[in-house]
């Protein structure tokens, strides 16, 4: 589990297997633990980062930051980390996605962002086209643009799965593409 207080200070208690409390370990941990804000760094000269969201997935957890910084941390064998190869990580790393992120969700094997401006972007095993690159798009290992229809809407929300991912736009349209997934893909 994992969580973010008012304060922007996140806990992670649970199973520690693969990094994935981000308390530099793999142990377990009853209660919850605050993971350093020191891993998050620093806005500009004297401000430290503070976390507004977090969310967990199977293997791996997400953080965005107050000034739209994205940071992964777990299970990196399927690229879901979005750091360019398929290590895992015991602490959170930032991810580059090229623009601020307002939110994150982690899948089963992937995870989705969705920026300010309203792209959506994807990552990690792409099987079931879960990702929204394609039938089978692999492994990503980057953070890529989610194309098609979607791509000219802005998206306010989206939320990654166990095979399929969805995503809410402004106007209200919800897309949904992967396995299982009944809606039409943009």
């Amino acid at each position: 589990s994992v969580a973010v207080t008012e304060e922007g200070d996140v806990l992670a208690w649970g199973y520690g297997g693969v990094g994935r409390l981000g308390l530099s370990d793999t142990r377990h941990r009853w209660l919850p633990a605050q993971i350093s804000a020191d891993c998050f760094g620093w806005c500009g000269e004297n401000r430290r980062r503070r976390v507004v969201m977090v969310a967990a997935g199977k293997a791996h957890t997400a953080a965005v930051s107050d000034d739209g910084s994205l940071f992964t941390w777990g299970c990196g064998i399927d690229g879901r980390l979005g750091l360019g190869d398929r290590s895992n990580r015991s602490s959170p790393h930032r991810v580059k996605v090229g623009t601020p992120v307002r939110m994150v969700s982690c899948g089963n094997l992937h995870t989705l962002a969705v920026t300010e401006d309203g792209r959506l972007f994807s990552w990690g095993d792409g099987n079931d086209n879960r990702l929204g690159h394609g039938k089978s798009a692999g492994l990503v290992l980057f953070p890529v643009r989610v194309m098609g229809k979607i791509s000219t809407a802005k998206v306010v929300s989206a939320s990654a799965g166990f095979s399929h991912s969805l995503a809410l736009t402004h106007d209200g349209v919800l897309f949904g593409w992967g396995r299982g997934c009944g809606l039409v893909d943009g």
